[in-house]
């Protein structure tokens, strides 16, 4: 009787247990959607405070960017033309002599863990001198010149700009006469550089003087593919010493007595990476020096 009575009531605890299982996973099956919608309520609180957080740092923002524009009108305002443009020659002259000083610096640097060669020497030297003949060409010519020189880029009409440079600057000279002859009345609308331009400019003009000439004549046109400008000058021209003019392209070989043979490296580098153009020498001695530019589609 006892042996009985003790299998009936360890089957009925187990019918209470299973039943009492039953009622604890209803109830978690209850319970599971409501706790996903309160875990995505705090989620969606969540969320609008860090929105409401961002909005206010934007408000804040726009609000300190707004006294600053508003500080940079009233000074702006403040300074006549002149003043204008001698800040912006004067910040173009701080961003290259911030370069050249970087370009020494990591030079130095260099010579002092003792990994300094020579290649390093010579593309120093590239460098400095780029940079120094874009920084001249800022203070030569940017408060004539009635396009507006003094910015990084400017759009406009290349072949205007080289015959308003050639009139108010190449032609301040007594020794060389500057002659632009057009070809092409409408010219080109393009971006472009205009110290770049400048510095092609000037060292055409520079060797064109140490080789006795007396006249330079900039053509500018276009044949049935390309743009063309012509640098011919009247001058001694190439020593017969110089088999390849291709070599007069390379940093350091000039072909003047006095010549460094950096100018024309410079001239092939702006046309090549500015323009992506081809620039080209035809040249014998006593008979003349000629620089061909070829760049973009007609």
């Amino acid at each position: 009787m006892i042996k009985r009575l003790l299998i009936i009531t360890v089957l009925l605890f187990g019918v209470h247990v299973a039943f009492s299982q039953q009622n604890l996973s209803d109830k978690e099956n209850e319970a599971a959607p409501k706790t996903a919608l309160l875990q995505a309520q705090k989620d969606y609180r969540q969320a609008e405070k860090e929105k409401n957080e961002q909005e206010k740092r934007a408000e804040l923002l726009n609000a300190h960017l707004g006294s600053e524009k508003k500080r940079n009108h009233f000074l702006v305002d403040s300074l006549d033309e002149d003043q204008i443009n001698f800040a912006k020659r004067l910040h173009m002259i701080r961003i290259n002599s911030s370069t050249i000083s970087k370009v020494v610096k990591n030079n130095v640097m260099k010579l002092k863990r003792g990994k300094f060669k020579e290649e390093d020497a010579w593309d120093c030297l590239k460098k400095i001198s780029y940079l120094n003949s874009r920084m001249q060409a800022v203070l030569e010519y940017s408060a004539m010149a009635q396009f507006n020189t003094k910015e990084e880029f400017m759009e406009g009409n290349l072949f205007d700009f080289i015959e308003e440079y050639a009139m108010n600057i190449l032609n301040r000279s007594d020794r060389l006469k500057v002659q632009v002859v057009r070809s092409d009345t409408e010219g080109i609308e393009m971006k472009f550089v205009p110290q770049n331009i400048a510095i092609i400019l000037d060292n055409v003009v520079s060797n064109s003087t140490k080789y006795n000439a007396n006249e330079l004549r900039v053509l500018l046109g276009k044949d049935e593919k390309q743009y063309t400008i012509d640098f011919i000058d009247d001058g001694d021209g190439v020593s017969s010493d110089i088999a390849d003019l291709n070599e007069l392209f390379e940093f350091g070989k000039g072909y003047t007595l006095t010549g460094t043979g950096v100018g024309l490296y410079h001239i092939k580098d702006i046309v090549e990476k500015d323009l992506q153009g081809t620039v080209t020498i035809e040249s014998e001695p006593q008979k003349g020096f000629a620089l061909h530019v070829r760049f973009g589609k007609v």
